[in-house]
């Protein structure tokens, strides 16, 4: 199972990501965590902690993992030490500005889907290079 763990329904996405996605498996859409500005450090690590029990529990192959980047590197954290791959959504982003006549700017981006890149610690030998 591919566990999609962001904000981003599966439905929406471009036809290639589905199909990177299907590489690892029937694609599941878990809806990722909403958190308030307000939430100390203590409180996203409880948070961690109660949706990595949910999601390891549902066995997944691999898991995109994207959203705030506290509750973000916990998550990827926890999965990858219990052995499950964690992935990044790698885009092109096409941006267009545009000026408005009251001097207010509009920007519209168009993401293009080129790859899912895999996270992971730091190898020994690149450190020492």
């Amino acid at each position: 199972m591919f566990l999609n763990v962001t904000n981003h329904k599966s439905s929406t996405w471009q036809q290639k990501q589905i199909n990177a996605a299907n590489v690892y498996g029937e694609i599941v859409d878990y809806p990722y965590p909403q958190l308030h500005p307000s939430y100390t450090t203590d409180d996203i690590a409880r948070i961690s902690r109660e949706e990595l029990t949910k999601i390891l529990a549902m066995k997944p192959t691999a898991c995109l993992v994207a959203g705030e980047w506290t509750l973000t590197f916990q998550l990827v954290d926890g999965l990858l030490r219990a052995g499950v791959k964690v992935l990044a959504s790698c885009s092109e982003r096409k941006t267009v500005e545009q000026k408005n006549p009251d001097g207010s700017l509009t920007k519209t981006a168009h993401f293009d889907f080129v790859q899912f890149r895999e996270y992971e610690y730091f190898r020994r030998a690149d450190r020492e290079k």
